[in-house]
């Protein structure tokens, strides 16, 4: 998994240290850098990196929360 560039929703859950559930959430959410290649779903690690600083408003230091994310993206689509 160290080695790997592309991701795939069970790297990304690895990846980010959440449950397949939360990354497959992740990956279907707008905004989030998403690649379909027939019927499956793939993301980048540096994609990824980039979208979790761009997404974290907080000071540094402070954990990042994906499934917080998550609850701040759907409520800013229902706006």
């Amino acid at each position: 998994m160290k080695d790997k560039l592309i991701l795939k929703q069970y790297d990304l859950a690895e990846y980010l240290g959440v449950s397949l559930t939360h990354a497959r959430e992740l990956m279907h959410m707008d905004g989030f850098p998403t690649y379909v290649i027939g019927q499956t779903l793939y993301t980048t690690k540096p994609a990824v990196d980039k979208w979790l600083l761009l997404e974290d408003r907080r000071p540094q230091g402070d954990t990042i929360n994906p499934a917080e994310l998550i609850k701040l993206s759907k409520l800013r689509e229902a706006r």
